[in-house]
């Protein structure tokens, strides 16, 4: 859970460096652009991979019925598909941008 349970048993976030994410896309008739910075904890770093899946059913799937479905997604290892950013060939497309709190506090959801 990237350190969470611990950082907020302590009440203190004690990460002084940056982390947080930035996402910036580009949507013109010439170009698709999805640019995404993953700025996580060092601890990460050279740990990502992506999955670009190609899933074909026999049968129609779901509410729309169809019998293929394609995305990419990169991942932290450990991580299932959809914690960073994402993309499908229905032409969704999104990204997560984490921002932490300075000071945790465990069971308060506001002050």
């Amino acid at each position: 859970m990237d350190e969470i349970l611990p950082l907020s048993l302590e009440a203190t976030n004690k990460v002084q460096e940056p982390v947080g994410c930035s996402t910036i896309i580009v949507n013109t008739d010439e170009e698709e652009i999805l640019a995404h910075t993953e700025d996580a904890l060092t601890e990460t770093m050279n740990n990502y991979y992506f999955v670009v899946a190609h899933i074909i059913n026999d049968e129609p799937q779901g509410k729309y019925s169809v019998k293929e479905e394609r995305f990419m997604s990169l991942c932290y290892a450990g991580h299932l598909p959809g914690y960073t950013m994402n993309y499908n060939h229905h032409g969704l497309v999104f990204s997560i941008n984490t921002i932490s709190a300075k000071h945790l506090k465990s069971g308060k959801t506001r002050e």
